[in-house]
């Protein structure tokens, strides 16, 4: 199967272009992680910003699952202001000529390997920034990753199981996370906040613990950017956020006692580094993603919510026509709450109001 050059953002490399994706691809490529690689980009920009933290040595990046090598391409590419040393590898042939290829297109010079994923991240650590973005979950990558980054570097995780997160295949989500899932109008959520735990319980092994600093869930991927903080007393933080699930019909709660509880137990603190987010969005373009996403997380960040509530489902159960999100917001606003839309469905909201008040809400617009 011949290559083809394809360009994303500054970037020009080379890749195998099909319609149906799969990871029997010569050379994977998917087009619609582009927002992915774009997330990346912006968060290194932001994070490791030689102008705002000045380093004495240059960043240690490693992606171990390479593949067409875009992602570093455009790392190398779109961060000038992050002194940088990229380290490359696939174990597949293909994808190593690939990356290589796509090194010279574009006057690059990084090292590039040909190993096993883990093999690699052991014997070139320490590293500061890691990601990990398998077909499938990333269960096989996260002692190797948590083992081999330093204090206050920063791991990426993408799961594309999300049908095992999400409930579908509940059985599937004991084996692989430890945790039950949900499957209703919160799954999503809930099945972010228990891949978050389960790399947490990765890292807390190393004495290492792992805040959320950017999380979301899109189209068919979770994907997550982790600070990591050394040190048992900051294990211990982490420990205190762990919670299960507890549903009443539309209501729900997140607590302590798992006998009350029917699903978790998954992370129930904060999804988003709300200053990094800001830092973000101020070199985001703001009509297109990232910067749209990035936009609404940083709403939803400001509720400091937990769950989120599905309009369209509460105006089922008092047998109502579904109001329009926008009033809804603008109410609980006037009466005193912080509130907005989620990016976990486009007939949600975060708030800490509560059911009742909500459908307090929804009765009076209908009157």
């Amino acid at each position: 199967m011949k290559n083809s050059l394809v360009k994303e953002g500054k970037a020009e490399f080379y890749a195998s272009l099909e319609d149906k994706i799969s990871k029997k691809l010569n050379v994977f490529y998917n087009p619609r992680m582009e927002l992915n690689r774009s997330m990346a980009v912006l968060l290194i920009k932001s994070y490791f910003s030689d102008k705002a933290k000045p380093r004495a040595k240059p960043v240690r990046i490693a992606l171990p699952l390479a593949a067409s090598g875009a992602r570093g391409i455009r790392i190398a590419l779109e961060c000038p202001d992050v002194s940088k040393e990229i380290l490359f590898n696939d174990m597949n042939e293909d994808c190593f000529k690939a990356i290589k290829k796509g090194l010279k297109k574009n006057n690059l010079a990084f090292p590039v390997f040909k190993e096993d994923a883990n093999e690699f991240i052991l014997k070139q650590r320490p590293f500061d920034y890691i990601d990990i973005d398998p077909f499938g979950s990333p269960n096989p990558f996260l002692d190797s990753a948590v083992k081999s980054i330093r204090n206050k570097g920063i791991i990426a995780v993408t799961a594309t199981d999300t049908a095992a997160l999400c409930g579908t295949y509940p059985q599937a989500c004991r084996r692989k996370y430890w945790a039950v899932p949900i499957r209703n109008f919160l799954m999503k959520e809930i099945g972010l906040r228990i891949l978050i735990r389960k790399v947490q319980m990765a890292g807390m092994q190393y004495d290492k613990a792992l805040f959320p600093a950017l999380s979301y869930c899109s189209e068919h991927y979770f994907r997550v950017f982790f600070h990591v903080r050394k040190g048992k007393e900051q294990c211990n933080r982490v420990f205190r956020e762990f919670k299960h699930l507890r549903v009443d019909g539309l209501d729900f709660e997140a607590r302590n006692n798992p006998e009350k509880a029917c699903f978790g137990p998954l992370w129930a603190g904060e999804l988003n580094d709300d200053a990094l987010i800001k830092e973000m969005l101020a070199i985001a373009e703001p009509e297109k993603d990232p910067g749209k996403l990035l936009k609404t997380l940083a709403d939803e960040t400001e509720t400091k919510a937990f769950g989120f509530y599905e309009l369209h489902e509460i105006a089922k159960k008092l047998r109502t026509s579904p109001p329009r999100i926008i009033k809804v917001i603008d109410k609980l606003r006037e009466k005193g709450f912080c509130a907005s839309r989620t990016h976990f469905s486009g007939t949600g909201v975060k708030t800490k109001a509560g059911l009742k008040e909500i459908e307090k809400i929804i009765k009076q617009q209908q009157q």
